[in-house]
């Protein structure tokens, strides 16, 4: 029996890793299809993707504070009603993010300041599950359209550099931390990540990602210097890393371990854009200084 049962946990262990690859290899293929031919089909994609995150997001809103009424009398307070409001707020919220990328398509880069208006709006005036959504709306929104402006302004090879820093350190921190494991980061957020997958993550993203801008700098005013290349792919690897653990805080506070299941192997869409959602932000003020007050 106990060789059975460690049989079953290899072919499980082994079906899980191929599917990942699988769908990381797919999720590759596209990407590269929608960065090198075509602006609009960026733009769909993008919105797919941050449209699909926003029904996630609403999904790990912080559950309302149990009543102190019996039982009985909560089960029947329980209807459809409260179903239907619960679907109404994602659906409010997927079509905000929308309009948001819509937003974008024809105001460009300035519909960014509609974001800090919703924040305001959410701190001030709405109710904590509603301020959620809202948060949410800023977020995502913030994500979608800094991603969408790297490679509108700054051109493909800014944009190959995010990704390739954000998928360097995703990739050397989760071989680090399984192959050398040691103190966990951040415990009370995530139980799987440690110091050792940091830090190795933050050296192979600012490699990748210095060299990367060695090679490919013709879509900025003026080239990077190693030492400069080394420092940006830092910081955006370090927001990339802020990210994955804001992610992880709110999977971790619903009792959940993946956003979702649409990403076979994978989990959800927030579990694969989690450091993009920290680290696009951050790229793009970098880029943006750094091309207009041509830094030395």
């Amino acid at each position: 029996m106990p060789l059975l049962r460690a049989w079953k946990e290899s072919v499980r262990f082994t079906a899980t890793r191929l599917m990942r690859f699988i769908t990381g290899t797919l999720l590759l293929l596209l990407v590269l299809v929608t960065l090198f031919f075509a602006n609009t089909l960026l733009w769909i994609v993008t919105t797919v993707v941050v449209m699909l995150a926003g029904w996630e997001w609403a999904k790990l809103a912080p559950k309302k504070k149990h009543s102190k009424k019996p039982k009985k009398e909560l089960s029947k307070e329980k209807s459809w009603l409260e179903s239907i409001q619960s679907k109404g707020a994602a659906l409010l919220l997927i079509a905000a993010l929308f309009f948001a990328m819509l937003a974008y398509r024809f105001f460009g880069i300035d519909s960014l300041i509609l974001l800090p208006l919703f924040m305001l709006g959410s701190l001030l005036l709405l109710p904590e599950n509603q301020q959620h959504e809202l948060v949410g709306m800023a977020y995502l929104a913030a994500f979608g359209i800094g991603f969408l402006a790297i490679h509108d302004r700054l051109g493909i090879s800014a944009l190959g550099w995010l990704v390739v820093v954000v998928v360097a350190f995703d990739t050397a921190a989760f071989a680090a931390g399984k192959a050398i494991r040691g103190p966990l980061l951040c415990p009370e957020i995530s139980p799987d990540k440690r110091w050792a997958g940091l830090i190795a993550g933050l050296i192979a993203a600012s490699l990748c990602g210095a060299i990367w801008l060695q090679i490919f700098n013709s879509g900025f005013s003026q080239g990077f210097s190693l030492a400069k290349s080394f420092g940006l792919s830092l910081l955006v690897a370090l927001a990339a890393q802020a990210g994955d653990l804001a992610e992880s805080r709110m999977k971790r506070l619903i009792g959940v371990k993946d956003s979702g299941e649409i990403l076979p192997g994978h989990g959800g869409i927030l579990d694969r854009i989690d450091g993009f959602l920290g680290a696009t932000p951050m790229a793009f003020l970098l880029l943006s200084l750094e091309d207009k007050l041509q830094l030395p």
